[in-house]
């Protein structure tokens, strides 16, 4: 799933700053550079500077809280997001926060019942859709989520078109990257519910509202595999790697896909091109491996299964201790 965090960092301002003197906007200032430079611990301890300074500021107890949430301090996140929701009950991204905090701790109803409030707070924001969206997703509530959706892409359908008749083109590109994510969770939900046409058609459609963004398309090549058309899927993974050449998954699923269609040296090439992509990544080096089994090159097969299972992959682990019963 995507994660967008309520985080932005002012790295320019951040490093003139960092070489000012001390109080409160130094140490905050120097968490967010720290932050941006993935250096969570020292961003944790710029930050409570900052709250001894002052420790009536939601956004320092919200951005403490994500650096938490970066080192999988799950109890330190938590508390510091509900700091910051404790200060400010009406500080929306803290509660989106503090929801994804709570999904992968696998709360999903905590998850729901944040996202619901901040949807109450403010019903215009349809990053408030999104989320309460997705927190209905990850808790397998799809009806819920189709209905919580479509109200978003309504309301968001009626500001695109307003802004377009006001000219605000700085709003409308903000509104259109809200509408891809909502259309795309609306692919989800529909894939999630075997609905694979109606899926191909939510993935475009985020697709046409937000041209940079790869995922959906990568979504929409699973849904035609399903459909067996992977002439569509082939393209559809293609379309994704004009965006991000060296996206893994798209490669692997279009390795799966040129497989399914009978073009196995175009498969073997693209499953090699994704495992160079992510060394780490099981699934390219185990499909790899079940192609050259198939094809009857066992000794290619076993190099590949091998290797997967070095990585920890199960499918593979168990493929080779079959091997050897045998």
């Amino acid at each position: 799933m995507l994660k967008r965090f309520s985080f932005f960092l002012k790295i320019s301002l951040c490093t003139v700053l960092v070489a000012c003197g001390g109080g409160f906007y130094f140490h905050y200032l120097n968490g967010e550079y720290y932050y941006g430079q993935g250096r969570y611990e020292e961003a944790i301890h710029s930050y409570l500077l900052a709250l001894k300074e002052n420790d009536k500021d939601a956004k320092v107890y919200n951005n403490l809280g994500l650096s938490f949430y970066a080192i999988d301090d799950f109890e330190g996140a938590v508390y510091a997001l509900e700091k910051a929701i404790e200060i400010d009950s009406s500080y929306v991204d803290a509660y989106h926060n503090l929801a994804l905090v709570y999904l992968d701790l696998e709360k999903s109803d905590s998850a729901i019942s944040l996202c619901q409030q901040a949807l109450t707070i403010d019903s215009l924001m349809l990053k408030n859709y999104s989320m309460l969206s997705y927190a209905y997703i990850e808790g397998k509530r799809y009806s819920s989520a189709h209905d919580i959706l479509k109200k978003g892409i309504a309301l968001g359908l009626n500001q695109y078109n307003e802004s377009i008749l006001d000219k605000r083109f700085f709003q409308r590109k903000i509104i259109a990257g809200d509408l891809a994510e909502l259309y795309y969770y609306l692919g989800i939900v529909y894939s999630s519910s075997e609905r694979p046409k109606e899926a191909i058609v939510a993935f475009e459609s985020a697709g046409s509202y937000d041209a940079s963004w790869s995922t959906p398309l990568i979504y929409k090549g699973l849904e035609y595999e399903k459909l067996n058309k992977y002439d569509q899927a082939v393209q559809a993974y293609l379309d994704a790697l004009g965006i991000s050449p060296k996206d893994p998954i798209a490669l692997n699923n279009l390795g799966h896909a040129y497989e399914m269609n009978g073009n196995y040296q175009k498969a073997i090439k693209v499953y090699k091109q994704a495992i160079a992509a992510d060394h780490n990544f099981t699934l390219p080096v185990r499909n790899l491996g079940q192609l050259y089994f198939e094809r009857g090159d066992k000794s290619e097969a076993l190099k590949y299964y091998r290797r997967a299972a070095e990585l920890g992959d199960e499918v593979a682990k168990d493929f080779l201790q079959k091997l050897e019963e045998k």
